[in-house]
């Protein structure tokens, strides 16, 4: 399971879609190297977060790099979307 974290204000649908787009284009480009993977929803709903979670049958040899390159395609499509990931920030107040 690869957990995904997005911003709260992002819109659930439009996340669900990008989601599903990877998976099935994960599944395609991994031919033979994964039984399924699928979106499975919103895992819970963190502090500063949405999580998603995203189920993923393979081999255990293989596990470590289709996760690399699940989050990598994930990545790389909420850019191209403007889908923001949380991030920690230090907000620095300068007052005389």
């Amino acid at each position: 399971i690869t957990k995904i974290n997005v911003a709260y204000e992002e819109d659930n649908d439009r996340v669900e879609e990008v989601l599903r787009k990877v998976c099935e284009k994960m599944t395609k480009e991994t031919e033979g190297k994964l039984e399924y993977m699928l979106l499975d929803g919103i895992e819970a709903l963190d502090d500063s977060s949405v999580v998603y979670s995203i189920k993923v049958l393979a081999d255990a040899e293989d596990a470590p790099v289709i996760k690399r390159n699940v989050l990598k395609h994930v990545k790389t499509e909420f850019d191209k979307q403007k889908i923001k990931i949380p991030y920690m920030q230090v907000e620095v107040h300068n007052e005389k």
